[in-house]
């Protein structure tokens, strides 16, 4: 009854008077103690939401999102749970020993220990140089560097750490029932999205710019209707799929025979077989965004993930259909596709202008960047070309590798390569020696591990043309992912330590 419980809170949250959501809020935190596993769930669920906080002010503006919320009751939880287990070895040994025994035997030991793999130290330095980057922030624009600070740098990385602390022990298990909140968040952005394009309220503008804090309106651009769902921008929407599809992908076609739910959902169907019924919404909202980047970020993840997989005959299939679609688009006459290849008066030659335009705020602050969340007041009244002026209210330089050295300086970069290809020896290193025929257990394990390594492709290609990082969604997923290739590889080590144990046992 405690899911229930917590779902039917998380309504009255979103749906009910002030007063309910507070209650809910209180009522949500006991229930944090007992299921912190649904507690990640739902900060997953709702990361979309970003754009739709709850004010809990009758007479103001005091404005939080679910998700944050849920992340700072559940660091209360384990900031409780700890003091609980120091204060248990603390009544069993003299007081001079305390310390001793709360750095050697205590859950903060075990857990600092956990913490600490090969992903936790490039987030530890993005936290780190996220902090430095308020230093150089301009007072007047420093509550928007704050307020970035905290949704995309500080909650995202405390939420890697939670989800180590509660979900590492429970291995493969908790690590996919994270992955189902991901997928079905995934089918909650598409379903709204589809029902914008399909539904008989759908509201297009008449406009292709884009103005700030604009949800919910499909946008009619360049022959085609674009459906945002909840996102602002149809990038947006392109960007958050793109992180699910490889996902979900993978665990249908390399995890073996999947364990279901265990509830009556799972009748009749396998977790595989949910998961492709949830990628038809899924793959149809990301056709219907019609978000270039996204659509070539999934074709190189789904393109990896075969090659990592050693799939060959999904891969001779997928070039033939991939050879096909080259061979198609001469008589495909949208304009939305063909200007993809238009350099000069499409939308691909605003982004290079929005680069260029970039590149000038790299030569003018070259060490420390502009810090967090202010290309914007930089670029509309300084750096903006007039050839670019319907992105004049673009908040990012379109491009991964500019905007983590604008907004964190010239060791962005840095950050963000020792991220990527940690994430990526971490998800294959063990997996690319296992063979594909496995026993259960290891074959859900090698199926998210290559779904994880997928998506992480999809943020490198697409973050190439687009922002991949510095959005509430985007954030809490980089770092969920980061936490369960942790938790996979943890798994891993004790498997194999066991197994060597067990050899030497029988010798």
């Amino acid at each position: 009854w405690i899911p229930l419980a917590m779902v039917g809170l998380a309504l009255l949250f979103y749906f009910g008077p002030v007063l309910s959501a507070i209650a809910a809020i209180i009522l949500l935190f006991p229930l944090c103690f007992w299921r912190p596993d649904w507690t990640i769930g739902l900060a997953v669920f709702c990361a979309p939401l970003y754009l739709y906080p709850r004010n809990l002010r009758p007479s103001g503006r005091l404005e939080f999102t679910l998700t944050e919320i849920l992340i700072v009751e559940l660091g209360v939880v384990w900031l409780a749970l700890t003091v609980w287990h120091i204060y248990q070895a603390a009544k069993a040994v003299s007081f001079k020993q305390v310390f001793t025994i709360a750095y050697l035997k205590s859950a903060i030991f075990r857990r600092r220990a956990a913490v600490f793999g090969p992903l936790a130290l490039p987030l530890i330095a993005l936290l780190i140089l996220g902090t430095i980057s308020l230093l150089v922030v301009e007072n007047y624009y420093l509550k928007y560097a704050l307020r970035e600070y905290r949704l995309v740098i500080v909650e995202p990385i405390a939420l890697f750490g939670l989800t180590l602390a509660f979900i590492g022990k429970k291995g493969h298990a908790g690590a996919i029932r994270l992955v189902d909140f991901l997928v079905l968040a995934g089918v909650m952005v598409a379903g709204v999205g589809l029902w914008q394009f399909l539904g008989p309220g759908a509201r297009v503008a008449d406009s292709s710019l884009i103005r700030p804090n604009q949800t919910g309106t499909s946008i009619a651009t360049e022959g085609v209707t674009r459906i945002v769902s909840v996102y602002a921008h149809p990038d947006n929407l392109g960007l958050f799929l793109g992180r699910v599809i490889p996902l979900a992908l993978a665990i249908i076609l390399f995890s073996g025979s999947a364990r279901p739910w265990r509830s009556f959902l799972s009748w009749p169907f396998g977790r595989q077989q949910w998961y492709a019924l949830a990628l038809l919404p899924i793959v149809a909202a990301l056709a219907l965004s019609y978000s270039r980047g996204a659509w070539i970020g999934v074709a190189v993840a789904i393109l990896a993930l075969f090659i990592a997989a050693g799939a060959r005959r999904w891969l001779i299939g997928y070039g033939v259909l991939g050879l096909l679609g080259l061979a198609a688009l001469p008589f495909i006459k949208v304009e939305r596709i063909t200007n993809l290849f238009n350099f000069v008066s499409g939308s691909s030659s605003t982004r290079l202008y929005v680069w260029q335009s970039a590149t000038q705020m790299i030569q003018d602050h070259p060490i420390f960047g502009l810090g967090l969340d202010q290309f914007l007041y930089y670029y509309n009244p300084q750096y903006v070309n007039p050839l670019a002026w319907t992105e004049r209210f673009t908040s990012h330089p379109h491009n991964l590798i500019l905007d983590f050295w604008l907004r964190l300086g010239i060791l962005g970069p840095v950050v963000l390569g020792w991220l990527v290809f940690s994430f990526f020896f971490a998800s294959l290193a063990r997996q690319l020696r296992r063979p594909a025929i496995l026993e259960k257990n290891r074959q859900l394990s090698r199926g998210l591990a290559l779904g994880l390594f997928a998506s992480m492709v999809d943020f490198a290609v697409h973050g190439l043309v687009d922002n991949s990082y510095f959005v509430i969604d985007l954030a809490i997923v980089l770092c969920l992912s980061a936490a369960l290739v942790e938790i996979e590889n943890r798994k891993s080590k004790i498997e194999n330590l066991r197994s060597k144990v067990e050899n030497r046992t029988l010798t």
